[in-house]
C-alpha cells in the first residue's frame, strides 16, 4: 500500500516552480504555434509547387500539338 509522505516546501520554492513552468509552458505554446505556421506554409508550399507541376506536364503534353501547328504555319508560309 501507498504511504502518504509529507514535503514542506518553502512558499518562496513553490513561485519560483510554478513561474519556472509556467514559463515553460509559455515557451511551449508559442514553439507549437511557430510550427503549425510552419505547416500552413509548407502546405501553401506544396499547392504551389503541386500547380507549377500541373501547368508543366500541360505544357509538355501539348508541345505536339504546337510543333505541328508550327510546322503546318511554316509549310503554308513558304
Amino acid at each position: 500500500m501507498c504511504e502518504m509522505v509529507a514535503i514542506e516546501i518553502d512558499t518562496d520554492d513553490l513561485e519560483n516552480i510554478i513561474g519556472t513552468l509556467t514559463d515553460a509552458i509559455t515557451n511551449l505554446a508559442e514553439k507549437v504555434s511557430g510550427l503549425t505556421d510552419l505547416l500552413e506554409n509548407m502546405e501553401d508550399e506544396r499547392e504551389c509547387v503541386s500547380n507549377a507541376v500541373s501547368d508543366l506536364q500541360t505544357a509538355i503534353e501539348s508541345l505536339p500539338d504546337c510543333i505541328a501547328d508550327g510546322l503546318s504555319s511554316d509549310e503554308v508560309q513558304e
